[in-house]
């Protein structure tokens, strides 16, 4: 004689699974359990220096998104997050009359970095420029913490 057992209140589960490149996470991560019909958000996190290039759902770019939610999960999802270095640019130039150091486009993220002006023979340091903006008569600046491009210059 055969028993059936029936179990009732049990929604099927679905798999959403979470994957990305170094420079990041996913919380949640891996893979995760999803109910047939619930609602799922998952939030890509860059680590600090990094940022989202792009996030790919079910292979689909949805650009560099920072969240997205699956909604009324009917099925089985992936979610892939790519990330990269984030680095800024200072811009370092001078006029005729002498040298800035380090000269040129220099990258950079988070730190701090010294330019100095240095005149020739014969001239001197009018004012350094940094975004356009003068910070008076002095041979030298320093960017702190630097997240954002910049431009410096040496004006003798």
């Amino acid at each position: 004689m055969a028993v059936l057992v029936s179990i009732t209140g049990m929604a099927h589960a679905y798999t959403i699974t979470a994957t990305t490149s170094p420079g990041g996470t996913t919380d949640p991560a891996g893979v995760i359990d999803v109910a047939e019909g619930a609602t799922q958000t998952i939030y890509i996190n860059p680590s600090a220096g990094y940022h989202v290039v792009d996030v790919l759902v079910d292979g689909v770019s949805v650009g560099a998104a920072v969240l997205y939610t699956f909604n009324t999960v009917a099925a089985d999802h992936t979610i892939a997050a790519s990330f990269a270095a984030t680095i800024y640019t200072i811009t370092a130039t001078t006029s005729p009359g002498g040298i800035i150091s380090p000269n040129g486009a220099q990258r950079y993220y988070d730190n701090d970095q010294l330019f100095t002006a240095t005149p020739d023979a014969g001239y001197q340091v009018a004012s350094m420029l940094v975004n356009g903006v003068s910070t008076g008569p002095s041979n030298s600046y320093e960017f702190n913490k630097i997240r954002s491009n910049q431009t410096i210059s040496g004006n003798h």
